[in-house]
């Protein structure tokens, strides 16, 4: 009887173990989100290739350019290939890296196409984005490499092992979607493209700024590297690119360091913004979001553009191509070779302190700013310092802004804004808590000055004068801290030609 009421006992024990098990997997499920629609619907497409026939001769890997900017279908019809887009939101580069090592777990593509705009980004960025790529992976040392190489600092590789640990608190905010899909995941791809219908023609399109370093980080490198090699061990024909979009700005420096890579390596590097009249698209008529991304006409243009090159890069080993010509995009869609800053002048005016009390806003006085003690910039009576709340009565003071220009936010959900005022730009990004903050605050030109008195074109040893010693080691620039903000100086030949109010890190 002992026996029996043992094995009894260890039964009941085992069958509770297994409903608890079933209860909380099935509620791990729940209320993990599905991205079946809205702002995060792409959430979906990693997780799509799994589902698809492991036969595919090229693969893509990138961010947002390349799942919204080219058609496999479009491809495949003009050439034969059969192609697939492993791609996600925001993809950093260690993350292409894995999940082309999770391909080759399936196939062995012959070529495989990399979009190289992640190259600038060298550390991790954003959970809600790592979890957009990670989560969709079938569980490999691909995977778990992955995570570990994107975590954040406030994140815990055993949510990524267990998502209830990390999305308990969605249970409140359940929806039909949510039941909907609990046992699949919606269809979303073709071929994991992720195309768009509409026009919104690109119109004041930001320039870059100057850089203090235009170099990409080593980690970038180090994936770059890692890539190239693994495609020449499986005898995979690595091709570079840069799709076209007028946003993230992708500057000449950038473009002339990617196509050294490629041409000292044996690489074909295809920068797709310096062809947009080769391939007839238009930033007036082939966007659906102001120029950030292609609509799916603009996508089908360029893959029919693209689809002959491609089958000749894949067919023949020796062909090649190098663009070295970085090109960008005006608001009436013409490519350029880059736009001509006002702080290009800079380099050759020569510092005239006496003259910055006729410019405006600052006048080398600095308004009270209440219990805040960073850095800021005074326009008329109003200070503008990184972290102040943007809100209504903070625009109604400034006025009407010369142009604004609006990006999806690439931390939290949400749009980045750009406000441009006479001679300078406020950027704007929601905070995570539903408040628009500012994140940066940049002057454009001489006709504005900090309160201190420092300006666009002044020497590097005016700015020393006015705020002292600086920290970083960087040669190109003088930085400095107070109250939570950063006030950096980009330097060319010791002399100013950007000034930029931002968040600090310490």
């Amino acid at each position: 009887m002992e026996k029996k009421g043992l094995a009894l006992r260890i039964l009941t024990v085992g069958c509770t173990l297994l409903v608890a098990t079933l209860v909380l997997a099935c509620l791990q499920r729940l209320v993990t989100p599905k991205y079946a629609d809205g702002n995060m619907a792409e959430g979906g497409l990693i997780a799509s290739y799994y589902d698809s026939e492991k036969s595919h001769d090229v693969i893509f890997l990138g961010d947002c350019e390349v799942y919204e900017n080219f058609s496999p279908e479009v491809i495949e019809r003009e050439t034969g290939l059969k192609c697939y887009i492993r791609g996600s939101a925001q993809q950093l580069i260690w993350q292409s890296y894995y999940l082309l090592e999770d391909t080759l777990r399936y196939e062995t593509p012959k070529a495989v196409v990399f979009n190289v705009l992640s190259m600038k980004y060298n550390e991790p960025q954003n959970e809600a984005y790592n979890r957009m790529t990670l989560e969709g992976m079938e569980w490999s040392t691909a995977k778990i490499a992955s995570i570990n190489a994107s975590m954040t600092e406030d994140e815990s590789f055993i949510t990524y092992m267990f998502p209830l640990l990390r999305y308990h608190d969605r249970i409140r905010d359940l929806n039909t979607k949510d039941f909907e899909y609990f046992f699949s995941s919606p269809e979303l791809t073709t071929d994991g493209s992720y195309l768009r219908e509409g026009v919104v023609p690109a119109h004041n399109i930001p320039i870059g700024k100057p850089l203090e370093s235009y170099e990409f980080g080593d980690t970038a490198w180090e994936y770059m590297e890692k890539m190239r090699l693994l495609c020449e061990e499986k005898g995979i024909r690595l091709i570079l690119i840069k799709a076209p979009a007028t946003y993230p700005y992708w500057y000449d420096e950038w473009n002339s360091i990617v196509s050294d890579y490629a041409e000292s390596h044996g690489l074909s590097y295809i920068n797709f913004l310096s062809r947009l009249k080769a391939s007839g698209l238009s930033f007036d008529t082939d966007t659906y979001d102001g120029g950030l991304h292609l609509n799916k006409t603009g996508a089908e243009k360029l893959s029919a553009y693209f689809a002959p090159i491609l089958k000749e890069l894949v067919d023949d080993e020796t062909a090649g191509i190098i663009d070295k010509l970085g090109g960008h995009v005006e608001s009436d869609g013409a490519p350029t070779e880059g736009p001509e800053s006002k702080s290009d002048a800079a380099d050759e005016m020569t510092e005239s302190p006496e003259s910055t009390s006729d410019k405006e806003p600052g006048n080398g006085s600095q308004t009270d700013t209440g219990a805040y003690d960073g850095f800021s910039f005074t326009y008329k009576t109003l200070n503008l310092y990184p972290g102040m709340k943007w809100d209504e009565t903070v625009a109604a003071q400034l006025g009407e802004p010369i142009s604004y220009f609006e990006a999806k936010s690439c931390v939290f959900e949400g749009i980045d804004r750009m406000y441009t005022y006479p001679g300078f730009e406020i950027d704007t990004s929601p905070d995570g808590t539903g408040v628009e903050a500012v994140t940066t605050v940049y002057l454009l030109d001489d006709s504005v000055t900090t309160p201190e008195g420092a300006y666009i074109g002044c020497s590097k040893s005016l700015v020393e004068k006015l705020y002292g010693d600086h920290f970083g080691p960087e040669e190109n620039s003088l930085s400095y801290n107070k109250g939570g903000a950063e006030l950096k100086f980009v330097l060319k030949n010791e002399t100013v030609v950007s000034i930029c109010y931002g968040l600090s890190d310490e």
